[in-house]
């Protein structure tokens, strides 16, 4: 049973990404950074503010001391709250699916947007009081898509009121099932307390996700360590996550000639894989939790962002079955 709903809100609730290109590169144009609308969705799009900035100095071979970022993060937000006061726009829908799923639902907002902006927003569209919590950009460490904001949120919610919420791997421990993960950071940090065997993806330097050599050896390397495991510990729940057809659908888009050569490793991965399973015994699933745009990023209402596939075969799964399902 779903006990509580977490919102984004930049694309989601607030439909602003326009006031935040324009007041993101009206500060960069005071450093003498120019920032062009085709660059900012292309390159930027789906960053927090602190990363935008220090990516945008990077890209330009120039330092950005902390003391500087600060005074840049805040000027940025003052241009934003003033293109706000001058225009607000909600997602259409939003303004009446947030009461609605209220009434049925304990609501958050998690976000890499900073606190006074988000605020900004929901007071002024008579949405906040639907929220029983709010995290933003200075209350982690991490933002998206590092876990930390969705697990503060959840944390802050079940010190109120427990939520009765165990995912898979929650109950495979409780059941005595041996568990493995193979994954980035971001899942190790969620699932790394419950599960009995990991393998770690390195955190990649943000220039490497744009090399697609680096990101197919990374690939190849978690490939062969994965079918170890399999072979040697045979657990009997594992997830393994392929981070690269997600890193070159943000760096070059969903049409481009990197992002099919990245499915195509995957799926060679995955028939290299294959052989290691018990195939009467087990299911083995195939999904994602979102698509891409033909220029790269995801978060829209776009088609190729919200359908993704399932593909189920193995154990009990009748051959040829075919049908549709509803993320939660």
């Amino acid at each position: 049973m779903i006990e509580a709903v977490l919102f984004d809100f930049n694309g989601v609730i607030a439909d602003d990404e326009e006031q935040h290109r324009e007041a993101l590169g009206g500060v960069l144009a005071e450093q003498g950074l120019p920032l062009t609308r085709e660059q900012y969705y292309a390159d930027f799009l789906g960053f927090d503010d602190r990363r935008c900035l220090i990516e945008a100095f990077r890209r330009a071979g120039r330092r950005l001391p902390a003391s500087q970022l600060e005074q840049l993060l805040a000027a940025k937000s003052q241009i934003y709250q003033r293109l706000i006061d001058r225009s607000l726009a909600l997602v259409p829908g939003a303004a009446e699916f947030v009461p609605r799923a209220a009434g049925r639902f304990r609501l958050g907002v998690v976000s890499g947007a900073l606190r006074r902006e988000v605020d900004l927003v929901l007071d002024r569209a008579g949405l906040r009081r639907h929220f029983d919590v709010l995290v933003a950009a200075e209350d982690v460490a991490h933002c998206k898509p590092d876990p930390a904001g969705y697990l503060a949120a959840h944390a802050t919610l079940d010190r109120r009121r427990p939520l009765p919420v165990e995912h898979l791997f929650q109950t495979a421990q409780r059941k005595g099932l041996s568990t493995a993960l193979a994954a980035g950071p971001a899942p190790q940090t969620l699932f790394a307390p419950y599960v009995s065997e990991r393998i770690v993806y390195r955190r990649m330097d943000p220039a490497d996700s744009r090399d697609l050599d680096k990101l197919e050896a990374e690939l190849r390397w978690m490939g062969e360590a994965t079918r170890a495991l399999l072979r040697e510990r045979e657990p009997d729940l594992f997830l393994l996550d392929f981070s690269i057809a997600d890193e070159a659908g943000h760096a070059w888009g969903a049409s481009s000639p990197q992002y099919q050569a990245a499915a195509q490793a995957v799926d060679e991965e995955l028939r290299r894989l294959a052989p290691e399973i018990d195939r009467q015994h087990s299911v083995l699933i195939v999904t994602a939790d979102h698509g891409h745009t033909a220029a790269g990023g995801h978060g829209g209402a776009e088609e190729s962002v919200i359908r993704v596939p399932l593909v189920m075969v193995c154990g009990p799964v009748r051959a040829g079955s075919t049908g549709s399902a509803e993320q939660v």
